[in-house]
């Protein structure tokens, strides 16, 4: 998908999540602090959504904004992947370094270690992508879910189910 965020798709999504949650836009309006008639503004598309009032309804819903932007949540891979090679390695959990004759690092040691890191981190990525679906779904529904997501979920549903 897309990271260009059209106004009318994110005041659909946002319309969406409300109702499914119960919350009527008077109620989003009072709990915010903000004009009815604004809130009706935004969420018709006649304004644009400011992303201070994005933030609000997502604090207020308790669902993030990676959702309403991106269709599910997002990890950053590289920031994921220095923070797990920092914990593996300050726990020597990764395979040491040797040195070769030279005294520079062996590269077959350094790439393993890398391999193993990405591994984890790709693992990471996938496991938690799979968490957030299912915990969106469970919390809105799956037809909230993007095409591919539904899918997953509902493996996971029949899995629950066949425990």
């Amino acid at each position: 998908m897309s990271t260009w965020l059209q106004n009318d798709h994110l005041a659909a999504k946002l319309k969406d999540a409300l109702k499914k949650k119960g919350v009527s836009l008077r109620d989003l309006s009072e709990a915010l602090q903000i004009p009815y008639r604004s809130v009706q503004n935004y969420l018709s598309g006649e304004s644009r959504i400011p992303a201070d009032f994005l933030l609000n309804v997502c604090n207020y819903t308790g669902i993030e904004a990676d959702f309403f932007i991106y269709g599910d949540f997002r990890l950053v891979d590289i920031e994921l992947y220095y923070a797990l090679f920092a914990v593996l390695d300050g726990s020597d959990l990764l395979p040491q370094l040797h040195r070769t004759d030279r005294g520079a690092f062996d590269s077959e040691d350094q790439q393993e270690r890398q391999r193993i890191v990405s591994g984890l981190t790709t693992a990471l990525i996938e496991r938690y992508d799979r968490y957030r679906a299912d915990w969106l779904a469970n919390r809105l529904g799956p037809e909230n879910l993007p095409p591919g997501k539904r899918r997953a979920f509902g493996r996971a549903k029949r899995k629950q189910v066949g425990q």
